[in-house]
Formats: C-alpha cells, sequence, structure tokens
C-alpha cells in the first residue's frame, strides 16, 4: 500500500469534519489562492491515488 494514500486517508478522516465548507485547491506562483473548492476534494483525489495504484498492481500497467 502507498504511504502517500494511507497519510492522506488519516488526514481526510482526522480533519474532514472539522473544516469549512470551502478550502484552498490551487494557490499561484506567489502563494496566494487563485481557486477554492470543496472539501470533498480531497476524497476524490484518494480515491484517483487508489484506482492508479491497484490498477499498476493488479494489471501491470
Amino acid at each position: 500500500m502507498p504511504h502517500f494514500a494511507v497519510g492522506k486517508r488519516d488526514i481526510s478522516d482526522a480533519e474532514l469534519g472539522e473544516i469549512d465548507g470551502q478550502v484552498p485547491a490551487h494557490y499561484n506562483a506567489s502563494g496566494t489562492i487563485d481557486r477554492w473548492g470543496s472539501k470533498r476534494e480531497s476524497l476524490i483525489l484518494l480515491a484517483l491515488g487508489w484506482i492508479i495504484y491497484l490498477r499498476k498492481v493488479y494489471f501491470n500497467y
């Protein structure tokens, strides 16, 4: 199991209920926020990471 996926899941489970509905989703080169997104986007990224990992492990792509 990739370490980044485990860490991302721990952070998501622990903090998802505590953060606001909108979170910073992208920063520009000067460090200011230029896009806001839903807190659920972190779960979408987690699921995508797992899909890629499982595909590489089980289907050898």
